[in-house]
């Protein structure tokens, strides 16, 4: 594979990234998502997993219910986590577009002055 082709691989993988990172900041505008997830999940669901686990009375049910309030708690952080993965990788892109497509450019000039002296 050639300098070129590895950099536009590296080029389309950036636009899916900054494609994501995009789709997620509109369906975070979208107001279904806000009352389901942003409101819904990582709020209220979020809170009433914390004020559970504060309970007297469930901590007293076992650790059966404590092991599955934590498993709901991981997923919380986990959908956030991924959401701040989206972002983090689509603002790398971002930055790295231009970069990317530069170097391109340079090397696609340098085969050619390099295919002129050969000829």
């Amino acid at each position: 594979m050639s300098k070129v082709e590895q950099i536009e691989i590296e080029l389309e993988t950036a636009v899916r990234d900054i494609a994501e990172m995009k789709a997620l900041a509109r369906l975070k505008k979208n107001p279904d998502f806000i009352t389901v997830i942003t409101e819904g999940y990582f709020q209220k669901e979020a809170a009433r997993i914390v004020a559970l686990k504060a309970d007297p009375n469930f901590i007293m049910a076992g650790k059966l219910q404590m092991k599955v309030l934590d498993t709901l708690e991981a997923g919380v952080g986990a959908l956030q986590a991924h959401f701040r993965l989206i972002n983090t990788k689509g603002d790398i892109a971002q930055g790295a577009m231009d970069d990317m497509e530069d170097t391109r450019t340079q090397i696609m000039a340098e085969e050619m002055i390099e295919g002129e002296l050969v000829q």
